[in-house]
């Protein structure tokens, strides 16, 4: 198992941090970080991380579960003092942030996140928490037993994970890009997969209505996406990742 990640640090604040500074700490890593507020700077996967540190640390009950995993229980006593004393500050001097601060945090969580990429031609696109992390690469070790949909084996946070090519797990074998490749690592039912694709990944911010729901799939048949995004003219096929593969396939998986 992989370690932990420090949430609190990754934030910059203090494991007795109150809510309200848990939200002001997001909005500024947030302006730093946000691909699409930092254009031409590789900044979406520690945008991911920033992310979900704010997600888990915002949530009481997911904070509690991360502090007992991290053996941060000590510091609950001092949490709830601080927490009443900013209380009393969010009811007073809280009121006070000005609209542009509001605009901002909408911006980053008011909206769905996709990590959109290219694939053959066509633009894609998982939930941002479906993906744990996107790495370049240079060259992939050998997989132990060949077989046709592993690439091969890339090291991620000390764990060994089995990379396939997506274009050809498709269907789409001989119409890659022979451009820059990304893999993107996610984790479907316990299982972490690393999947190459055929661009740099990008953070998209997209609204309610900007995302259309497809007709309801008939019985007996499979489909690897429910949902796409429309931006102008410009479409992106959002992709189910607990579809992309058949059982079998994720049977053979979890043994590797």
């Amino acid at each position: 198992m992989g370690a932990i990640v420090e949430y609190y640090n990754i934030l910059g604040i203090d494991k007795t941090a109150s809510p309200f500074e848990i939200k002001k700490a997001y909005r500024k890593k947030a302006k730093q970080y946000h691909p699409d507020l930092n254009p031409g700077k590789n900044t979406a996967d520690h945008f991911i991380r920033i992310k979900r540190a704010y997600d888990t640390l915002l949530d009481p009950v997911k904070r509690e579960n991360y502090d007992d995993a991290m053996c941060y229980t000590s510091n609950r006593s001092g949490r709830k003092k601080e927490r009443s004393k900013q209380d009393n500050y969010n009811e007073n001097a809280g009121k006070k942030h000005n609209k542009q601060e509001d605009i901002d945090e909408s911006f980053v969580s008011d909206r769905t996140q996709l990590i959109s990429f290219s694939l053959a031609g066509e633009e894609y696109a998982f939930k941002i928490f479906d993906v744990k992390s996107i790495t370049g690469y240079d060259s992939l070790t050998p997989p132990a037993n060949s077989n046709n949909i592993i690439e091969g084996m890339v090291q991620f946070r000390g764990e060994d994970l089995p990379v396939i090519d997506l274009a050809k797990n498709f269907g789409f074998a001989g119409a890659a890009n022979p451009g820059k490749k990304s893999i993107v690592i996610v984790e479907i039912k316990q299982i972490k997969v690393g999947f190459i694709i055929d661009s740099v990944p990008q953070v998209l911010n997209l609204s309610k209505e900007m995302i259309f729901d497809l007709p309801d799939i008939p019985t007996g048949k499979s489909c690897r996406y429910t949902q796409v995004g429309k931006i102008g003219e410009r479409i992106i096929i959002i992709l189910d990742l607990h579809r992309v593969f058949s059982p079998l396939t994720l049977a053979m998986l979890k043994e590797i």
